[in-house]
């Protein structure tokens, strides 16, 4: 089961049949009882289950201390019982993060076997670890053993964010679930559920308000293929709508985009005589509009860096000297240089669809987790603060997004920004393409093929290769080629080429890459006396195979759309004839009740003189397909790897 809130970590479990009744917690004096109040696990799920959740119950508590300050509390109690060797060496430690927006309060986990406690471990057992260059709060579990059980309680301290969510994605049954969202009377919150999250019902009691939810039956989320789990598993959003005490309200997506809007237009009339000066030393001077995008872009995301620790102080005098800048005033800087260069750019906000699809009915800030810049001339978007995401490219969950869109507008002489809620577009798979043309001749021994290799991508089928062929050096370039035409151990490259990868050269940016490549190979060729066996599937790369052993749960999830197209053509020798041709005639496609395709897998070929040519498509054109197709799009799935299982028999 995984748990998520916006720093903490994993663990969550309940006791016993709840009602709607609310706990109320001493959270100084919270723990647990004598001997836990288990629900039976039946034989099966011992069997089927590598644990069980026992019980799981989370509390997150608002308050103001004694001082006054606003502050925020996480409880967490898990009981969990161990069924397998899997389980327990993923539950005998605890990792919990140090970050500086969180803070842990108190730790305790005890080991309880046959209905005795058998080991305890606290606060006193802690360790601090790194790891990645990361600092962790390290619990060890000793004495766990198959069929015992793990209890633990975590609390934890974080920022008081006034909104947040709440993911529960159980992989194992859940005996027993409670959540409890608690605040000061004056205090109001809007909460909304998804997928199955348990209703939540609120109440008044002691000056508190209280937002709970329970269940004895909650929906184990299974982790499948061409589908995003997180953003159809159960899932809580919150916010603060308003605080009885003064006039705050929480505030809708006009106001929002206006705020967000002036905040990251606060600096620039102050900035624009440096900005003028940057553009001048950029040289953009005379460039299509297009063009002048992908010169600044290449420019600031080349010279200046992005480091989280640096003061959020706006200066480009200071930015262009350290060669570094925050998050914040990077995407400031670009949007500064973009409006100086008098190219229109709209602010985008919004999430990744992987994670949550946008609610545009539900006005919380957790939804504006990236900020995107867009050309609406060009109908074109970026990532200003992602390296890897250039023009006309960004992260594959904001395709097919809601999202809050502000454009730059004048009334009178105030600059301002209108908000309106857009989608932003799924990509089309005509400009996402990888193809490849293969020329294939046996040579007179019948133990090695000459292959002349040519691909050409584009859109996302390129997405980062480009942008690090442009960084890496020449012995890094030849690596990377050799894994691009599929390089067995057996293959000798006899010469390469990549082109159109310089970045500051648009011309360049807006063509496909092209690699060519010449090569022998015994990778793909298997001679057996006079006759030879070719294997030409292989040719166009390993595919990937879907089976499903369980039924399937969820519609398809694609990141984006895009199109193969291969064209092989093998010289076969004179005298000879090829064998089990059949095989390659490949029809797997379909449409929708409109007659309009959405995926398919389609190959075919034709003999001409000495050369067999055979041409081979796979597309994809939707973000998503209604579980009701998921047999038809395994089905192409599966075609693609059985292409590339086909061998031909050439015989005299």
């Amino acid at each position: 089961m995984i748990f998520k809130h916006s720093l903490v970590i994993f663990f969550f479990i309940l006791i016993g049949q709840f009602s709607y009744a609310q706990i109320i917690i001493d959270r100084n004096n919270y723990t647990w009882s004598e001997i836990p109040d288990i629900k039976k696990v039946s034989k099966q799920e011992q069997t089927d289950y590598n644990s069980v959740l026992l019980f799981n119950k989370v509390f997150c508590e608002y308050e103001y201390n004694t001082n006054g300050n606003f502050e925020k509390y996480f409880t967490t109690h898990t009981c969990r019982l161990i069924n397998d060797e899997l389980a327990l060496e993923s539950n005998n430690k605890i990792y919990l993060p140090v970050t500086s927006t969180q803070k842990l309060v108190n730790i305790k986990s005890r080991i309880i076997q046959n209905g005795k406690v058998v080991n305890e471990s606290g606060m006193k057992d802690l360790k601090t670890i790194e790891q990645d260059q990361k600092q962790y709060k390290l619990l060890a579990i000793n004495g766990l053993v198959k069929g015992s059980i793990i209890e633990t309680i975590i609390q934890i301290q974080v920022y008081p964010r006034n909104y947040d969510e709440e993911f529960f994605l159980p992989s194992v049954p859940v005996k027993s679930f409670y959540y409890q969202l608690s605040c000061p009377k004056k205090l109001k919150f809007n909460t909304k559920c998804y997928n199955n999250f348990p209703d939540i019902k609120d109440s008044l009691i002691n000056e508190k308000r209280y937002y709970v939810a329970n269940s004895n039956d909650l929906k184990i989320i299974n982790d499948e293929k061409y589908s995003f789990t997180k953003a159809r598993g159960m899932r809580l959003e919150f916010y603060l709508a308003e605080n009885l005490d003064n006039s705050y309200k929480n505030k809708k997506w006009p106001e929002i985009g206006r705020e967000y809007f002036d905040n990251m237009y606060f600096k620039y009339d102050k900035s624009l005589k440096e900005v003028k000066k940057l553009l001048k030393n950029i040289n953009i001077d005379g460039l299509p509009e297009e063009h002048k995008i992908i010169v600044i872009e290449n420019y600031l995301k080349s010279n200046i860096s992005i480091e989280e620790s640096v003061e959020q102080v706006f200066s480009i005098s200071d930015i262009l000297k350290n060669k570094y800048a925050s998050n914040i005033n990077f995407t400031a800087l670009f949007l500064y240089c973009l409006d100086a260069a008098g190219i229109q750019v709209d602010l985008v906000l919004t999430c990744n669809r992987s994670n949550k699809k946008f609610d545009s009915e539900f006005y919380s800030n957790s939804y504006l987790d990236e900020l995107l810049f867009s050309f609406p001339k060009f109908n074109k978007y970026t990532d200003p603060t992602s390296f890897g995401n250039r023009y006309g490219k960004i992260g594959f969950g904001f395709l097919d997004q809601k999202a809050v869109f502000i454009k730059p507008t004048l009334i009178g002489e105030t600059r301002t920004g209108l908000t309106s809620i857009k989608t932003i577009p799924f990509n089309s798979a005509k400009e996402t393409f990888d193809n490849m043309t293969i020329k294939v001749s046996i040579n007179a021994d019948f133990d090695r093929c000459k292959i002349d290799y040519a691909r050409e991508m584009q859109g996302y089928s390129e997405q980062g290769i480009r942008e690090a062929y442009y960084l890496i050096d020449e012995t890094k370039r030849k690596e990377l080629i050799k894994q691009l035409v599929n390089i067995d151990e057996q293959d000798e490259i006899i010469s390469s080429s990549l082109s159109n990868y310089d970045l500051s050269k648009p011309e360049q940016y807006l063509k496909p890459i092209e690699i060519k490549a010449e090569l022998t190979t015994k990778a793909c060729i298997e001679n057996a006396g006079d006759n030879v066996l070719l294997q030409v599937g292989k040719l166009i790369g390993p595919q990937e195979e879907m089976y499903q052993e369980k039924p399937r749960q969820n519609p398809i999830d694609l990141y984006f759309a895009h199109n193969y197209k291969r064209v092989i053509t093998v010289e076969i020798p004179k005298g000879y004839k090829v064998k089990g041709l059949d095989k390659l005639v490949i029809n797997k496609a379909f449409k929708d009740s409109d007659g309009n395709p959405q995926f398919g897998f389609e190959s075919n070929y034709k003999i001409s003189n000495n050369l067999l040519i055979i041409d081979c498509i796979e597309y994809y054109n939707g973000s998503e397909y209604d579980l009701k197709m998921f047999e038809s799009f395994k089905s192409v799935i599966n075609a693609a790897a059985d292409f590339n299982k086909i061998s031909l028999l050439i015989s005299k």
